[in-house]
């Protein structure tokens, strides 16, 4: 069923299999299988997902696209994955009719949640955001941080940072990879864990537990402040990723009474020296945080976005915006 079109010379239906093809250019590769499901017939798709398509009337030409799919989140919902409208038919409110038909595009249920999230370093970034507003979307706000570089660069955002290992470690201060973790070492982290998941300290998001169930990293690192069972003070995980080739370092947390004391700056300065030493100076770091972590959040844009101009350096932080809940 064709939905409401702010042009007679073009009509928004939902995407058919016959469709897919056309639609390939108006997506990202990565898309390409949930674009194949979402053309299927409801009853058909693997996993909730749903398309729409503007086409001209007159020549039958798929110009824009929008695609919905699980969020990224694991949430519940769909997330717009995907919008574009081909460029000559632009500023014509197609991005914002195609929006609108999600409301009612199968799967959709009424109060289902409705979100997208994009890079700020997106170049069509403003006026996507104005088709977000212009259909009632809430305004986009940053929930994702991540910023990455080559780790000459981080003596300049971490001034002595031979200096403050020295005196962390003469204060009695560890920092062990997780690739050499004893047994005790890994007891302690899980009573800790446990006591301070009863106590409500550990945020779901930073229980480290999962991590140490997968091939460790050398990178990953155990924060202790003294041998003693309570000693256990935080972590950092990472993540090697091939292609391209970085180390992504997505999750830092420390105690509720180390915050404010450097705590994370220190894991910060002796993994980029850890990775200076093994890989060269030209070694990716890449470091990411959410709204969850104002701390870490903080210490971002005050040391490293200040260097994001330095050669190698980008700075990309995650905009999210949802459609309201009826």
């Amino acid at each position: 069923m064709p939905f409401p079109s702010p042009h007679p010379g073009f009509q928004i239906r939902p995407a058919i299999p016959a469709d897919s093809p056309a639609c390939l250019s108006l997506t990202f590769r990565a898309l390409a299988s949930l674009l194949e499901a979402a053309c299927l017939p409801v009853q058909e798709r693997p996993f909730p997902c749903a398309a729409a398509v503007v086409e001209q009337t007159a020549t039958g030409r798929i110009v824009g696209l929008i695609l919905l799919g699980p969020p990224l989140n694991q949430g519940p919902g769909l997330q717009v994955h995907s919008l574009m409208v081909s460029a000559p038919f632009r500023r014509q409110g197609l991005g914002r009719a195609l929006l609108d038909a999600t409301l009612t595009l199968p799967p959709m249920q009424p109060g289902w949640p409705l979100r997208t999230e994009w890079s700020d370093r997106l170049p069509a970034r403003d006026a996507f955001a104005a088709t977000l507003t212009a259909a009632g979307w809430t305004p986009p706000r940053a929930v994702l941080l991540r910023i990455q570089g080559p780790v000459r660069h981080t003596p300049l955002m971490i001034p002595r940072r031979e200096a403050m290992l020295a005196r962390a470690a003469r204060n009695g201060v560890t920092l062990t990879p997780w690739t050499e973790l004893t047994a005790q070492d890994r007891a302690d982290l899980a009573t800790a864990c446990d006591g301070w998941d009863a106590a409500g300290i550990l945020p779901g998001w930073a229980d480290p537990r999962p991590a140490l169930t997968v091939a460790p990293s050398p990178y990953a690192l155990l924060l202790r402040t003294g041998p003693e069972a309570g000693g256990i003070g935080g972590w950092i995980t990472c993540i090697h990723h091939t292609s391209p080739q970085r180390w992504l370092f997505p999750l830092g947390w420390v105690r509720p009474d180390l915050t404010n004391r450097g705590i994370l700056m220190l894991t910060l300065a002796d993994v980029t020296l850890r990775l200076h030493r093994d890989h060269g100076p030209d070694a990716i770091a890449a470091f990411e945080t959410s709204y969850d972590t104002p701390d870490m959040w903080s210490l971002l844009e005050r040391h490293f976005v200040p260097h994001s101009h330095l050669n190698g350096m980008t700075v990309d932080r995650l905009m999210s915006s949802r459609h309201p809940v009826p």
